[in-house]
């Protein structure tokens, strides 16, 4: 007897977790529906019990489906096998659009940003609205993603942009400050923006956290001044986001140097979501 077992994750309605359970008489069928069904790695528990003497030749056709049935999908193989090792010495040397080289990573970035139906987003200098877009779609009518800018000009062209696209609000901010209600959005988004905020940046992060649910994030797309010459002034190190992102309160979970661009992903989440030091 085979069990492929797939744990559900909890619903968010506070129920209890759903796990859904087939058995098969062969270990092949049991492989092939876990295949079939793509289930991740980390989902799927296999239990086997044999009722017969298994011959050499069984032993290792079972060795090769249990093998199978653990080995992590070819998505998570591919992002592990990813390596730092330059082959080619002009991997790093900034290519394709002059001013905006890392949107050719858009679908790299959207994935990253995990953006769900009913999410509300900030676009903190949206600018025309090249990312509140495709932002949009991912959230769906059920989702807002604000569009927030200082410049009065490029809001009433982000309105005209999205007439028909109700969940894209523009509006006009202050320079330091979102004018969101508390814990708004899911999600505060900043494109080559972060390097135009008052000077009192962490302050302004600081500000953000309230905006951004507990279990919310702060995602920032900036040329990584340090490692592109081009215009160093319009950028910044990740080691000053970082350090002014941790003074407010921010911790960096996933990086990620976009090759070619000369500009990072950098991501974060709430400092109050990992445990307090004990106090003795």
């Amino acid at each position: 007897m085979f069990i492929v077992t797939k744990a559900a994750s909890s619903p968010p309605d506070g129920r209890k977790p759903v796990v859904e359970t087939t058995v098969f008489q062969t270990p092949y069928l049991a492989a092939g529906d876990a295949v079939r069904r793509n289930l991740p790695c980390h989902q799927l528990q296999v239990v086997v019990s044999l009722t017969h003497r298994a011959d050499r030749a069984s032993k290792l056709r079972l060795v090769f489906v249990l093998a199978l049935v653990a080995s992590p999908p070819a998505t998570a193989l591919a992002q592990a096998e990813r390596s730092t090792r330059v082959v080619d010495p002009e991997c790093h040397q900034r290519k394709g659009d002059r001013h905006y080289p890392y949107r050719a990573w858009k679908d790299y970035i959207l994935k990253e940003l995990d953006l769900r139906p009913g999410d509300a987003v900030v676009d903190v200098g949206a600018g025309d609205g090249w990312w509140s877009e495709p932002m949009a779609e991912k959230v769906g009518k059920d989702g807002v993603v604000h569009a927030a800018e200082v410049d009065e000009k490029l809001v009433q062209k982000m309105r005209e942009r999205f007439a028909s696209a109700p969940q894209v609000r523009p509006y006009l901010c202050k320079a330091d400050d979102t004018c969101l209600a508390e814990r708004s959005c899911d999600l505060a988004f900043l494109s080559q923006s972060f390097h135009h905020l008052p000077k009192d940046r962490v302050n302004y992060l600081h500000r953000l956290r309230d905006v951004v649910k507990p279990t919310g994030r702060l995602a920032v797309i900036e040329k990584y001044a340090a490692a592109d010459g081009s215009n160093p002034g319009h950028g910044t190190n990740l080691s000053m986001l970082s350090h002014e992102a941790e003074e407010a309160g921010w911790i960096l979970v996933r990086y990620e140097l976009m090759a070619g661009t000369g500009h990072y992903l950098a991501i974060f989440v709430q400092k109050d979501l990992f445990p307090r030091r004990l106090r003795l």
